[in-house]
């Protein structure tokens, strides 16, 4: 078969495998592996078409829009690797234990202000108190006048307008004709310490001078001494010119201070009253052996009553009780009377 010039037999024939054998009397040539046509370029290259002008050449082309998430990616939990388990849930005292705390906290924050406040009230009050009594009993300066308010919330009260329980210490005090430790227990006190409590104490102690002050006047006589013993009043007289020392238990009775005799020493001798009332001095001496009844109330308050008088060797410690009786004011600064109808 003859080939036509140009043209290369691949030495394929009908269902032919290829070889490297040359056809014919063609001038042998060296064998050369296949190639797929696919390698061998085209012997006539295509004419190039003439290109348009491209205004937006130098332009940057826009960046393709890129997806806010990509939808490939799985949220599953199982994808990612967690495993799935089982969350117990929270038992009922569990699930309470938030809103207690958050109601402690709210206590707290309560009870802390309302501790203030308490605090606040107390001072006001006190302070009125304080400036009062210092008024009342003529002192310079209420530095020395400590009141107590109680125990005990104190602004529940305040706002009733009457206080439990008021104490008030005034050293320094004078009352009457003595000078002397005063203190003030009252109970039902209006916050207007000028009106009426519901009950008022008056205690006053006597130390030194003003003590024995307080003695010489259960003198019975311009030659008569008055000393103080443990729980006891002595005071000296003479019987038929015997020197007799006759020594008192002091008591309170209906307002008035009670001597009742619990020793009689005649000329060095001592003698209980029963065993003086078997002496040979009973008959001249009967009169030593009744109890004397002094009335005090020209010496301290009006508004209260005398309700003990306890007795040392250096203090003489007198207690008064009066009801309706104003914390501070005239009621503890007039003295009262012994006059008699």
């Amino acid at each position: 078969m003859e080939r036509e010039p140009g043209s290369f037999d691949w030495g394929f024939g009908a269902g032919a495998q290829p070889t490297s054998e040359p056809a014919g009397d063609a001038p042998q040539r060296p064998a050369t592996p296949a190639a797929r046509p696919s390698q061998y370029p085209s012997a006539t290259p295509p004419a190039q078409q003439p290109r348009a002008v491209d205004p937006f050449a130098g332009m940057a082309a826009a960046p393709a829009a890129q997806p806010r998430y990509d939808n490939a990616v799985s949220f599953d939990p199982n994808d990612l690797g967690f495993e799935a388990t089982d969350v117990p849930r929270r038992s009922a005292g569990r699930r309470v234990v938030g809103p207690i705390i958050a109601l402690v906290i709210i206590a707290g924050l309560a009870i802390g202000g309302t501790i203030v406040i308490d605090d606040f009230a107390r001072n006001a009050v006190g302070g009125v108190i304080s400036d009062k009594v210092a008024e009342t009993f003529g002192l310079e300066s209420d530095d020395t006048v400590d009141v107590n308010l109680g125990d005990g919330i104190f602004i529940g009260q305040a706002f009733t307008g009457v206080i439990n329980d008021v104490t008030v210490s005034v050293p320094g005090a004078t009352l009457g004709e003595f000078t002397g430790d005063v203190t003030l227990k009252a109970q039902g006190v209006p916050t207007s310490p000028s009106r009426a409590t519901k009950q008022l104490t008056l205690g006053l102690t006597l130390s030194g001078e003003a003590a024995l002050a307080f003695a010489d006047s259960f003198k019975s006589g311009e030659k008569s001494t008055v000393t103080l013993g443990e729980g006891t009043i002595t005071t000296s007289t003479s019987v038929s010119r015997i020197p007799v020392l006759v020594s008192y238990a002091p008591s309170a009775v209906d307002g008035a201070l009670v001597l009742t005799p619990t020793l009689i020493t005649v000329d060095g001798d001592e003698f209980t009253p029963e065993e003086f009332a078997a002496s040979k001095y009973a008959k001249a001496g009967k009169k030593l052996l009744d109890a004397r009844t002094l009335c005090v109330a020209d010496r301290f308050p009006g508004a209260v009553a005398l309700t003990g008088l306890t007795v040392t060797p250096t203090t003489v410690a007198v207690t008064a009780t009066g009801k309706g009786v104003p914390l501070v004011g005239g009621g503890l600064t007039t003295v009262g009377s012994c006059e008699t109808e």
